[in-house]
């Protein structure tokens, strides 16, 4: 199963990533588009890094993933903090949340991981059918130039002082599909090194693609750059998605 073992150091590996700006970018969004959600649903929120955050700037939403892993350390965060927010264990492909939703978000390369067409058909299909009329779904995706410029064929490896890992990385060109490999040994409580082994699979689809896929269900507002919503440049290695519910 992926994210098993490496729910226990997403965080740290995670910890350069960019989660302010992110949440800045969403809410730039709302003021963009004149929007104020009252109800968000966050697809494949992971340890609940963006969900906490939104959910501290006054918004009320829930959070979902398909690794119950994640979960455990997103609701530990929750309590750590005493906050009141709702993680449902879903798979993004077939939500089946009981009301519907003024907002839908996935950032940090949750839609790389669904990696067929079909699945993105039945993602976005999913999506819509939870959303409101005139509702705003909202992704990121990791681009083709990361892939094949940034990440892929690279190997990866790093040291902490309670575990380290090696990140261990091969793209197919013509697929657009990233397989990667990551190994990790975690000290336990004996001081002793345990090793387990998780692959994981994304694909960078192309934005015509996209494009086409949403066209059925959505009105394609804008895409945009990570760095603040500017024009998307050949260089940037995550962009963002923006569409309406029809």
């Amino acid at each position: 199963m992926q994210y098993q073992n490496f729910a226990e150091i997403y965080d740290y590996l995670m910890n350069k990533e960019d989660y302010d700006l992110w949440v800045d970018n969403i809410i730039k969004i709302f003021k963009k588009y004149n929007f104020q959600p009252r109800k968000i649903l966050e697809l494949a929120c992971g340890t609940g890094n963006i969900t906490t955050r939104l959910y501290e700037k006054g918004y009320s939403i829930i959070g979902t993933d398909i690794s119950d892993a994640m979960l455990e350390v997103a609701n530990e965060k929750t309590i750590d903090q005493n906050l009141r927010i709702r993680f449902i264990n879903q798979d993004m492909r077939n939500i089946t949340y009981n009301k519907k939703v003024d907002c839908v978000l996935s950032i940090c390369d949750g839609m790389n991981y669904i990696i067929t067409q079909d699945d993105l058909i039945d993602t976005f299909t999913s999506v819509a059918n939870i959303l409101n009329p005139k509702g705003l779904f909202i992704f990121d995706l990791s681009t083709v130039y990361k892939y094949e410029s940034i990440i892929g064929n690279n190997v990866f490896n790093e040291n902490f002082e309670f575990f380290s890992y090696v990140w261990d990385n091969e793209y197919n060109r013509t697929e657009h599909l990233l397989t990667f490999n990551l190994t990790i040994f975690i000290k336990n409580q004996e001081h002793l090194f345990e090793r387990f082994i998780e692959e994981h699979k994304q694909r960078a689809h192309e934005v015509n693609e996209i494009k086409k896929i949403l066209d059925k269900d959505f009105e394609l507002l804008g895409i945009f750059s990570e760095d603040g919503l500017e024009e998307v440049k050949d260089t940037d290695e995550r962009i963002f998605f923006v569409a309406r519910r029809k």
